[in-house]
């Protein structure tokens, strides 16, 4: 079961994905409205993709919260995790996330 849902992230990435780089990714923001544990495991192989390198993943309930957030939340904030900020554009339809310090 596992590697179906990593199947099915690693395709809503190549589906989902506007921009990517070393220090920032742009998703489609429908991404928001992929099942929940799906959402949880494309944030946290994008936070490995650009985050910094940290000796432990975050701790899965604040990547819920996270998640939580950017699916029910219509007044979503910035938010910052495992070195990465989130930011909801849903004007331009995007969701981005940006390396806290990328030359640290």
């Amino acid at each position: 079961a596992s590697d179906a849902l990593d199947i099915i992230t690693d395709k809503s990435i190549e589906d989902n994905t506007l921009t990517v780089n070393t220090e920032r990714i742009e998703f489609n923001l429908r991404v928001c409205g992929l099942h929940t544990e799906i959402l949880i495991r494309l944030i946290l192989k994008a936070i490995d993709m650009i985050g910094l390198a940290r000796e432990y993943a975050p701790r899965l309930e604040r990547v819920e919260n996270l998640v939580e957030g950017l699916q029910n939340d219509l007044s979503f904030r910035k938010r910052t995790l495992g070195g990465v900020i989130f930011e909801r554009d849903d004007q331009g339809r995007r969701l981005i996330l940006t390396c806290e310090n990328p030359h640290d």
